[in-house]
């Protein structure tokens, strides 16, 4: 089983900073299949660098909001 069949069959998909140590190029790739993956599945990702994963949002959560 490839990793998009077990993606498509979870329901939620965890990753601790996706983007941390990529070159520009892997980045894009790992956010265009981010973006690919939201619609069918929901995303939680844990990021120090929010900027970067804004544009793949809908919902931010920081720990330090009340």
């Amino acid at each position: 089983m490839g990793f998009q069949t077990m993606v498509l069959l979870m329901q939620v998909l965890l990753l601790d900073e996706p983007l941390a140590g990529l070159d520009w190029r892997a980045r894009l790739e790992v956010a265009d299949t981010l973006k690919h993956l939201k619609k069918e599945c929901t995303i939680l990702v844990v990021s120090h660098d929010l900027r970067e994963l804004t544009p793949l949002v809908i919902t931010a959560a920081h720990p330090w909001y009340s």
